[in-house]
């Protein structure tokens, strides 16, 4: 089961990557406005996912748990970071820049949190639950 879930998460991750490559474009001299925006809604929530999920996932899992002020803080700070540097890509106002990055990061954010809560359980002790038998 957990060669499957990571296999999954390899998958999920090699695509968002090769999106964000295919995709990655000046969106300030397009000669087309109107595939910004459609190239937006596939680029930004696979952007977030590489540049956001990956590397907290990384950082979650490798820490151990007297760490977790420390984790939280750094979840924090690349959120931040993917967020200004999706930001300066874009073109348009400040707050509609801030709307959008928070819009298509939701899929990032998803994808962390059911990757951290599966990977609780498929990384539990199996000696430490309880049968009811």
């Amino acid at each position: 089961m957990k060669i499957i879930f990571h296999l999954v998460n390899f998958i999920i991750i090699s695509c968002s990557l090769f999106l964000v490559i295919f995709f990655w474009s000046d969106f300030i001299d397009y000669e087309y406005p109107i595939l910004t925006y459609i190239s937006l809604v596939f680029f930004l929530p696979y952007f977030f996912i590489i540049f956001f999920s990956s590397p907290c996932i990384f950082l979650t899992t490798t820490f151990k748990s007297k760490f977790k002020r420390a984790r939280i803080f750094l979840v924090i700070i690349i959120y931040l970071l993917s967020t200004v540097f999706a930001m300066n890509s874009l073109q348009f106002s400040f707050f509609v820049d801030i709307k959008i990055s928070i819009l298509f990061s939701l899929p990032a954010w998803l994808h962390f949190i059911i990757y951290i809560i599966i990977h609780k359980k498929l990384m539990q002790d199996p000696c430490s639950q309880t049968k009811n038998d």
